[in-house]
This record gives structure tokens, sequence and C-alpha cells, in this order.
């Protein structure tokens, strides 16, 4: 967004939409107000999914239908993002998708991702499997290219802060190791085995013997029952919850957490950069190509504290050291820009 705000050939229009405007998840529209965004249009959330989804297309319709827009920019695979595809195709404006290709099976997110690649024109994919499953899908090879993961590039950016500073700015004892936690709804699962996974996952975080930085759910059906569990948290000392953390304190949080668990996209992408182990929890992510600091639980209680105790070893965690992120490089926008902004 900065590389194409400052170009000076190019326009930027930043539409925020669905979460980025609700108190719960955080209001981040704010954290891009201050990062020295100028935004376009607000598109309110809704506590109803579909009200949401409907709001996203209408409005992005109206922006897109009353403004001289070339191409709509979408990352990735959120239900807000295939109603803004839905608008883009009504408002015939061409679509950039990024982060297509991937396969996560256990969530709506799969099935979402690949209809978001039908309707773009324009595919820039994290890996080679990626490119070969879009191309399955029937979309132009001479449409699609390999940038790598546009998440990590952030990694080299933010501030480093040491383990003192960050510890001290989240309210840590610097001596404990800690987790990083994000939990997501299982979207598959129906509402009573989605209920019985999450308070087993609660339990689990209750039987740890270290503090835990949790961070909210998205807002998928089934959020509520991750914030009734967090609201029992609360009540532990060593529990520490944000609504978002941030660039700056999520990418510090995953440089020193002890292990990074959930069913977080971030958890097999970005954490893939650092030598952190990671449990990824559930069926949201299977599917998706993962680094081998990677471990898999299901959200069963014995079998996630088994995982965990493997993650603790001295052997697991020696295993790590000097691996490489099969997401790429971290130099996604040199390569959007070569691609679209240099013509």
């Amino acid at each position: 967004m900065s590389v194409v705000r400052d170009s000076e050939d190019h326009n930027l229009h930043l539409l925020v939409a669905g979460n980025h405007n609700d108190n719960q998840y955080g209001k981040t529209c704010e954290e891009i107000k201050d990062a020295g965004f100028t935004v376009s249009a607000q598109i309110p959330s809704n506590s109803s999914v579909a009200k949401s989804a409907a709001a996203v297309l209408e409005g992005i319709y109206a922006y897109l239908s009353s403004h001289k827009v070339d191409f709509l920019v979408i990352l990735g695979d959120r239900f807000e993002m295939l109603s803004a595809a839905q608008a883009a195709i009504l408002a015939q404006t061409p679509i950039i998708h990024i982060g297509g290709g991937y396969t996560t099976t256990g969530a709506i997110d799969n099935s979402i991702r690949d209809a978001i690649s039908k309707l773009s024109k324009y595919h820039l994919v994290a890996t080679e499997k990626c490119k070969e499953k879009v191309i399955s899908l029937g979309e132009k090879e001479d449409f699609i290219y390999i940038t790598g993961a546009p998440d990590l590039e952030i990694l080299t950016q933010v501030d480093y802060l040491s383990r003192k500073e960050f510890c001290q700015e989240v309210g840590l004892d610097e001596i404990m190791p800690f987790l990083l936690v994000t939990i997501h709804p299982e979207t598959m699962l129906d509402p009573e085995e989605h209920k019985k996974c999450i308070n087993q996952f609660g339990e689990f975080l209750l039987e740890l013997d270290c503090p835990v930085i949790m961070t909210s759910p998205c807002a998928d059906p089934g959020a509520q029952d991750i914030f009734m569990m967090i609201e029992f948290l609360k009540n532990n000392e060593d529990f520490i919850y944000r609504t978002s953390l941030g660039g700056r304190l999520y990418v510090n949080a995953l440089r020193h957490a002890s292990i990074v668990v959930g069913n977080s996209s971030s958890g097999i992408i970005e954490a893939g950069s650092f030598e952190v182990p990671v449990i990824n929890v559930g069926s949201r992510q299977k599917g998706r190509e993962q680094n081998k600091n990677v471990l898999n639980s299901s959200f069963n209680l014995a079998t996630l504290l088994k995982v965990c105790q493997k993650a603790n070893t001295d052997e697991f965690r020696e295993s790590l050291r000097g691996i490489q992120n099969i997401y790429g490089d971290g130099k996604f926008v040199g390569k959007f820009e070569s691609l679209f902004l240099n013509k």
C-alpha cells in the first residue's frame, strides 16, 4: 500500500471494511490511520455474517462504480473478500488476487479462496504448488506469478524489540517462557462439537504452567464460543488478552514466544521464518504446506498436552536451527511493483 501511495503514477484507494471497524476485534482501522494511510471509504461490520457480506458487496460496488479504478487488490480468503470480488465483477474492475492456490480443506475459506481465484484476472501466489492449484482451476498460466507470501515482508520491517523490551510493553515477566495463542472458529464443525473443542482448548491452556498471550478470533461463525472461553481465562493471572497486538508487537511476539499455538495461518506462514515450535490445532489449516517447525494436534486435551511436551524438547528445538521458510524470501513488494507499477 505504501508503494502504491507513494508512486508518482498511481493512486491508492483504501476501502476499509468488516472487523477493522469493530471494537470487539480491536477497531484496527485506527491502526491503519495511525500508520499514515488515508481511508477512502469505511464499510461498517454487522453482527450477522450475511449482513456484513452484503454491506461489503454494496459498499465496494458503490465506490468502484463512482470512481475510476484500474484494479481491485484482494488479499486472502475471508468471506468479506468474496463479497469484494463480486462487487468488482459487477463494476467491471479487474481483480489482482494475492494468496490464491492454498489448500485448507478444514475451513470454508478453502471454497471462498477458490471462488475468488475464479473471479480474478491476476494471481500472485506463494509457492509452485499454489500455482499448480490455480492452474487446475482453469486460470491462465500467463497471469499467475509466484511472488512468495506477502506476510513475510513485514517481518523484516518492524522495529526489533529485545525480549526485555517486549515483555515490559505487554506486561510479562521476561524470565518466564510464554505461549502466543490465536484460535479461530473451526467452521466445518457443527455448533455443539465446536463448543466442545473450544472448551477442551481452554482446559489445555489452564493446564500449562506458563504465561499465555492470546489475540481475538476472526468473525467467523463460532467466534462467540471463543470469546466466552477468553472471558473465563481472564480470571487467570498468567493470561494476557489483546484484541489485536498490531504488526509490531505480533512480530516480536513470534520472535520471543516459546511456542506458538492455534489454528491461524500465521503459525504456518510467518512463524516459519523464526526457529519457534508451532502447534497447529484442529483442521482449519488442513492441507496447507507446512514448515518443519509445525506439529499438528487435535483438540483432544491429552493429545494437546503430549504434542506440547514434544514441542518443548531440546531435541525438537535443536532440529529447527537454520530452517528456511518455504513461503518465500520476504520480497513480495518488489515483485508486485515490477509487475504492476513499473509499466
